[in-house]
């Protein structure tokens, strides 16, 4: 017995109906978020997107994983709206890195590995104008910006060779003990004292970026990686704090170039 002619057109209708609503929904929200997104023109800058919608360059970098906030090209489009709500604001403020100063002997936690050095002193007071000195000359040695090391090492221990963390990290660049096992181990032709020499905790914290940028391909996950760890990043994803020192990074980066700090 064959199906009612009414029924079989309604039955189809209502299909139709469906199918239209779903493919307007989607055209919606794709339209919505085109009109999140900004199209680069030629000339245009990231300042000048983000002055023109109220945003920091700290937003426009973290929401499109910008590396080099000076290549944008014609014709990429840049989202002005964070997925999740994610983006770091503006007006985060910088927190002072936790660290004990001249210390007569290292801190140790057995979670975070051993320096040898035991009760035989703590790491040697550098002066700040020979700490920017090094750590411009290993920048151009590894082909980094210098302005990006400076703010690194600013962000890890105000440029202070004599502070040891909370986690037993030493120095400038806030070596890790196995961090420092690890590079003298398979990295450097030579040992280098990261807990006595700046220079050489300089060089070995550029070198070890420079690793990490080997790893993920990327400065930002590279920083990330320094500061959280790469399995870490790799496994959780970006916790909360590691995005916070990736941007204070950043802003650091261009008050430096800027010639804000210190």
């Amino acid at each position: 017995m064959s199906m009612p002619m009414n029924r079989t057109r309604r039955m189809w209708m209502m299909l139709a109906l469906s199918s239209l609503l779903t493919m307007s929904i989607a055209m919606a929200s794709s339209a919505a978020a085109e009109e999140n997104d900004y199209v680069v023109s030629y000339g245009d800058t990231l300042s000048q997107i983000a002055a023109d919608y109220g945003l920091s360059v700290d937003e426009l970098i973290w929401m499109n994983e910008i590396d080099d906030p000076d290549l944008i090209f014609p014709g990429e489009r840049i989202a002005l709206e964070s997925v999740g709500n994610e983006a770091v604001s503006e007006e985060a403020v910088y927190e002072e890195p936790v660290y004990e100063e001249a210390i007569d002997e290292p801190v140790y936690d057995a979670s975070y590995g051993e320096w040898e050095q035991g009760g035989s002193g703590y790491p040697p007071y550098v002066d700040q104008w020979d700490i920017e000195w090094l750590l411009e000359y290993y920048a151009a040695e590894y082909g980094w910006d210098p302005n990006l090391i400076k703010a690194q090492a600013w962000q890890e221990s105000n440029w202070h060779q004599n502070v040891v963390s909370w986690t037993n990290a030493v120095g400038v660049l806030q070596i890790m003990p196995g961090t420092a096992a690890e590079m003298n181990d398979w990295y450097f032709a030579r040992d280098r004292d990261v807990w006595w020499s700046a220079e050489d905790n300089i060089e070995m914290g550029v070198a070890y970026l420079s690793v990490l940028y080997e790893e993920t391909g990327s400065v930002r996950l590279a920083l990330a990686s320094y500061y959280q760890g790469w399995g870490s990043v790799q496994r959780d994803g970006l916790f909360p704090d590691t995005k916070q020192y990736v941007n204070r990074i950043f802003r650091f980066q261009n008050q430096f170039a800027n010639g804000q700090l210190p």
